[in-house]
């Protein structure tokens, strides 16, 4: 592989020097890696891993060529605690069974259903919550916020309806308070 098409790379040194950040919150300080290297970057550390947010890698990796590419236990196990044990994580049988469960999701005329969903909700809350506060000079809590409308977004396209309000900040406090843990 000639210079130009030379994966960029980081090495132990600014891994150890950047420990706090690691530390504080391992994925955000993958995503800055990423960003900082135009989307692909190899951290070398006593073993070796490829951070990426490319559609056309990640699809090589995951569906083309996923027999090759086993995830070892240690990066399972760093990276689970963050994001739990799903398809990313998983690996074997368990991976498999959990693919071939949310695959049907994935089809065109489902994600175009999500996307119209999307659109909707993020349009009425931007007309209706966020304008509210922009007449009141109000201060927000945006995480709280986007929160609730991520809630909503995904109750509405996985069972076709709102949740009344109710239960939903109901659910919507138990998730603030899961995260803030």
């Amino acid at each position: 592989m000639d210079d130009k098409n030379k994966m960029p790379q980081v090495g132990l040194a600014k891994m150890l020097l950047n420990y706090s950040h690691i530390n504080e919150n391992l994925v955000l300080y993958f995503k800055k890696l990423i960003d900082e290297n135009d989307g692909l970057v190899k951290v070398k550390l006593p073993y070796s891993l490829v951070l990426t947010d490319r559609a056309e890698i990640i699809g090589h990796f995951l569906q083309k060529n996923s027999k090759n590419y086993i995830k070892t236990s240690l990066i399972r196990k760093i990276v689970r605690k963050q994001i739990g044990n799903g398809l990313f994580t998983s690996s074997g049988d368990y991976w498999l069974k959990q693919r071939r469960a949310i695959q049907p999701g994935f089809c065109k005329p489902k994600l175009e259903a999500i996307t119209a969903v999307m659109v909707e909700e993020i349009n009425h809350y931007m007309d209706t919550v966020l304008d509210t506060y922009v007449e009141t000079n109000e201060e927000i809590n945006l995480v709280d916020l986007m929160g609730d409308l991520a809630f909503k977004v995904i109750t509405k396209s996985l069972f076709g309806q709102e949740i009344e309000t109710q239960k939903l900040n109901k659910i919507g406090r138990a998730f603030r308070i899961v995260r803030s843990m």
